[in-house]
């Protein structure tokens, strides 16, 4: 058995969640966060302080992964397991957490957690609170505010595109709309450096 430890990147990690090479154990608990510590860990990430370890278990050779994983980390759903997967052991809730961040399907089989937390909400930057908040789904797109998604690369431009024509409508001025944008500048920023520390145990080396 080797243990090892990588720094990595939290987008590269949920990377590899969705490609289906890094998922739960099956003996995890389901996913258990509320809204304080959803919001308490996007501040974290706001700030740029730590994000905590991820522990991961490479299990033998020749086992099959449907034996000892959970094939999904709502909201995201590979489409098949990777032979050579690593089972999450520890960390599954802050990167539960980041994934919903960056939006996604919400599936049917949610823990009650899950339902609670995100079932008919959406997670914004808002410009009053200066940061995340929780909101019903129906005024997510009201108001000086933006979807969290915002932070995933590919989503940025649409996104910032769409919220200026609504700001425009609901009658926001530039520098207001403008200093709001370097307050979501800020936040992407550090959203997309977050790292984590990976230690990975893998039976499969000595």
């Amino acid at each position: 058995m080797r243990v090892e430890q990588n720094q990595r990147f939290v987008s590269q990690v949920l990377g590899e969640v969705v490609a289906g090479r890094l998922v739960p154990a099956g003996m995890q608990r389901p996913y258990v966060w509320r809204e304080p510590d959803v919001l308490a860990f996007c501040e974290s990430l706001t700030e740029g302080l730590p994000t905590g370890t991820l522990l991961t278990w490479r299990p033998p050779a020749g086992l099959d992964p449907s034996d000892v994983a959970r094939p999904w980390l709502a909201p995201v759903r590979p489409e098949s397991v990777d032979r050579n997967v690593r089972l999450i052991l520890d960390g599954q809730n802050r990167l539960a957490t980041f994934a919903w961040m960056l939006g996604g399907e919400v599936p049917d089989d949610l823990s009650e957690a899950e339902s609670a937390t995100w079932v008919g909400r959406s997670l914004v930057i808002d410009a009053e609170a200066g940061g995340f908040i929780l909101v019903p789904e129906d005024v997510a797109e009201t108001g000086l505010r933006l979807s969290a998604s915002v932070c995933a690369p590919d989503r940025t431009q649409p996104l910032l595109r769409q919220a200026f024509a609504r700001w425009r409508r609901e009658g926001f001025d530039e520098a207001t709309a403008d200093a709001f944008l370097l307050r979501i500048s800020d936040i992407t920023d550090r959203i997309r450096e977050a790292r984590t520390i990976e230690t990975v145990i893998d039976v499969n080396q000595h």
